[in-house]
């Protein structure tokens, strides 16, 4: 698997700016190209030491000759300027997004793929409330997330390449089913942000009359009002780019936070108790699984049908496999498409979903490092 030398990041806000500098960091990358409509922004950049060349001209000339374009601009622009990157890339370069809605995304930009062109979607889960290319910094993406939505479609030379990428920035790697990827973000993404705006704006409301009301705000209400301090021209494409996921998760909050004002109203302590027990406990125990991941890794060595790859990672990812490493090596001399992987898992428990994901679609298994 030949790993792209020469890559163009495309918008250089938080997301591109600081994958640009980690990137530049690694070792089978020669160059980093910047580009962004705004001609400044890469000026700095490239002042900033987050890209190696300014590219001059417009997208096309940025793109040409680059092994790898990461698309790093507002969610409402991903699909044009995508489809503008693979019309200017070299033949079997791989294009990829780090948008935060994925479905829509994906179906538009496979439905107007050129021939011979290679599109895996992402999801870096990192980020900060401020933006722009001075806060852009090395080291955002390590221990985070970085989320791959293959399809039927995605070629799985191309998901081994994006794998590689995600985990040289630090990153762990989870693969998933677009629609699977936008129903668990608006949980875990989405929804937090519209409650932050909705509290701070409640708040607002509140202090009106009161200005010195804010010399109390003390750490609860800082820290679950941060990133109300994002930007809104990002997330208003965002929220309504998955507004049916967002709405359904909103449904299912306002149901709970209806049962706390019940309880509340009618003084009602038990039910206090057991709503704020129940989301005690499992915010210990899911805060616990994702800063344990990676403590133990494991790997899983599979072969077979390598067009079977891409369905089995997306379910094994739906499961909650997290992969530290994803190798990927085709075997010559055989008239089917056949190869080996080697997945590196974060523990043994996920090591053994991906094994039965990979063994139910026809490859054969075993797993080394247990």
């Amino acid at each position: 698997m030949d790993m792209p030398s020469r890559i163009c990041v495309v918008g250089l806000g938080l997301i591109g700016g600081s994958l640009a500098a980690d990137l530049r960091g690694v070792h089978w990358v020669d160059q980093v190209v910047g580009y962004d409509v705004d001609a400044s922004v890469v000026r700095r950049a490239v002042k900033l030491g987050l890209v190696d060349v300014c590219a001059g001209g417009g997208l096309a000339d940025a793109v040409a000759g680059c092994g790898l374009v990461i698309v790093a601009v507002p969610v409402g622009s991903i699909a044009t300027v995508t489809r503008e990157a693979m019309a200017g890339a070299p033949p079997g370069a791989l294009v990829t997004d780090v948008g935060s809605v994925k479905a829509q995304l994906v179906a538009e930009v496979e439905c107007a793929m050129p021939v011979g062109a290679r599109f895996v979607g992402g999801h870096p889960m990192a980020g900060a409330e401020d933006c722009g290319v001075g806060a852009a910094r090395r080291g955002l993406f390590k221990g985070a997330a970085y989320v791959l939505t293959p399809t039927g479609n995605t070629d799985p030379e191309a998901l081994a390449v994006m794998s590689k990428v995600a985990t040289s920035v630090g990153a762990h790697v989870m693969i998933m089913g677009p629609a699977a990827h936008d129903e668990i973000v608006a949980v875990v993404s989405h929804v937090p942000q519209v409650a932050a705006t909705a509290l701070m704006n409640a708040a607002l409301d509140e202090m009106k009359s009161r200005p010195a009301g804010g010399a109390l705000a003390a750490g609860g209400f800082r820290d679950m009002t941060r990133i109300a301090g994002s930007g809104p021209e990002i997330w208003s494409h965002i929220l309504t780019g998955n507004s049916s996921e967002i709405g359904r998760v909103l449904e299912v909050f306002e149901e709970r936070l209806g049962r706390l004002r019940r309880a509340i109203r009618e003084r009602d302590e038990g039910a206090i108790w057991r709503e704020m027990e129940r989301a005690r406990s499992g915010r210990a125990v899911m805060i616990e699984v994702g800063d344990t991941a990676g403590s133990e890794q494991v790997q899983v060595v599979a072969e077979g049908d390598l067009r079977n790859l891409g369905e089995a990672l997306t379910a094994a990812g739906e499961a909650g496999v997290g992969l530290a490493d994803l190798d990927l090596r085709r075997l010559r001399g055989r008239e089917r498409p056949d190869g080996r992987v080697v997945l590196t898992t974060l523990s043994s428990k996920q090591a053994a979903l991906a094994s039965e994901h990979l063994e139910s679609r026809g490859f054969r298994v075993r797993l080394r490092g247990q």
